[in-house]
């Protein structure tokens, strides 16, 4: 479990048979099939299968193999995807690989989830 301090932070629980729970430092709790972490050292996204995939059925704009991603870290607009660490450096900046990019990255996409909520 992790607790968090800042806006559109919570606490995270696996539960039962591995479900996600956020617990949303508003009250409000969501449920995920899977959070998927990786890293890695080659920054293409071709060389990733699933994020491979995922741009031949969702093709968005890149940079250099990173995606363009929306501001709110989404793949695009039609796709509930968010991407956080290396291949969300072209929006978080330098600070995408490190403590302080998944801070402010899981604070945008929690934003963002709790916006939709509303």
């Amino acid at each position: 479990q992790s607790q968090g301090q800042g806006e559109g932070q919570g606490q995270v629980e696996i539960e039962g048979e591995g479900e996600v729970v956020v617990n949303f430092d508003n009250g409000l709790e969501e449920s995920y099939d899977f959070v998927w972490l990786a890293t890695g050292g080659a920054l293409d996204m071709n060389l990733v299968p699933i994020l491979g995939s995922l741009l031949a059925q969702r093709p968005i704009p890149t940079a250099a193999g990173l995606p363009q991603l929306q501001q709110d870290l989404s793949w695009d607009a039609q796709t509930p995807l968010h991407i956080m660490g290396a291949f969300a450096q072209l929006e978080l900046g330098p600070d995408a690989l490190n403590l302080a990019g998944a801070r402010s990255g899981s604070a945008i996409i929690a934003r963002t989830i709790l916006e939709a909520k509303q």
